[in-house]
């Protein structure tokens, strides 16, 4: 599949999760072209929904977005296209063999070859098909399809560097839904030329934010410790989780510069800092295990922060 052949009908976003999905699969790098192939798909239904002008939904998931075509398909007016059912089940295939495998984590994963290789079959046939009844985006009347980024809000995404497949999925889907509502994710990709300033590094890009997301996820599990030991204190603790401790200084970092703050945190990882859910001046949603990008607890935050992200759109108008 030539993906330039189908760039000029695509939002930028969607092209580069198409760009990301096939480049994992050139490079054999299966589990990120699956990744890549469904986080492409959720990003592209909401552009066919844009263009068939489907009622927006607060529903942020890739099963919610099928379930409103099939929907459409039963209720859409004579002016617009129905959508094949082959369409439709190609989607529904993508998320199902998505789910397979991030959330079946104790499964061996001896399918990842042909797995990719289905996903990218069928988003080929999906977007052979988006180009019968689209246009280049460049003759589209409606110009608002096309996105803009300087119309986006500039927020520092604070988190772990993943080490299981399910924490990559995790955070590939959070940024993608934050770019979503307006958001332009802003990272610290730092190099070994910055480890003698790390933090300087971290306070510079910080500075060019509106507001900052910190999300805790899993990096130490420690199975047994001591709290207060050799005191009057001294407790035992069995399965406690950590995050990284560098979130906690980068929140720190994105309270001095008064960002606005987000604070989005693995239900099991410990309470203390950052992540303290009694003493803390921020609020923090708590996301269960396994990760599920598509929790009630998740779409809630999502909708905190499209508040925000709307205000602040609308202070640049």
């Amino acid at each position: 599949m030539n993906i330039n052949d189908y760039r000029d009908y695509l939002q930028e976003t969607s092209f580069y999760h198409l760009k990301n999905c096939m480049l994992s699969h050139e490079n054999k790098e299966y589990f990120s072209c699956a990744i890549w192939g469904a986080v492409f798909i959720e990003s592209f239904l909401n552009q066919l929904s844009y263009d068939l002008d489907i009622s927006n939904s607060k529903s942020y998931d890739l099963n919610g977005s099928i379930q409103r075509l099939n929907q459409y398909n039963k209720n859409h007016s004579a002016t617009f296209p129905s959508i094949p059912n082959e369409i439709i089940q190609r989607c529904d295939n993508i998320r199902s063999t998505r789910n397979r495998l991030v959330h079946h984590t104790g499964l061996p994963k001896t399918t990842l070859v042909e797995d990719a290789k289905f996903i990218t079959a069928g988003i080929e046939v999906i977007l052979n098909w988006y180009k019968t009844f689209s246009t280049p985006k460049h003759e589209k009347i409606n110009e608002q399809i096309i996105e803009k980024p300087d119309n986006k809000v500039p927020v520092f995404l604070s988190t772990i560097t993943p080490h299981t497949p399910e924490q990559e999925y995790f955070i590939q889907t959070i940024i993608y839904k934050l770019e979503s509502i307006g958001i332009k994710i802003v990272r610290a990709n730092l190099t070994v030329y910055d480890k003698h300033d790390p933090i300087g590094k971290i306070r510079e890009l910080m500075s060019q934010c509106k507001g900052a997301v910190i999300l805790g996820l899993e990096k130490s599990h420690a199975y047994f410790l001591r709290e207060k030991e050799g005191t009057s204190h001294e407790t035992e603790e069995v399965h406690r989780k950590y995050t990284s401790g560098w979130l906690h200084l980068e929140g720190g970092l994105a309270n001095a510069l008064g960002l606005k703050v987000f604070v989005l945190c693995q239900h099991d990882v410990c309470s203390d800092g950052i992540f303290d859910r009694v003493w803390n001046t921020y609020t923090v949603a708590d996301i269960n295990t396994p990760l599920d990008e598509d929790s009630q607890e998740l779409n809630l935050f999502l909708d905190h922060v499209k508040s925000w992200t709307n205000s602040e759109l609308n202070s640049l108008k």
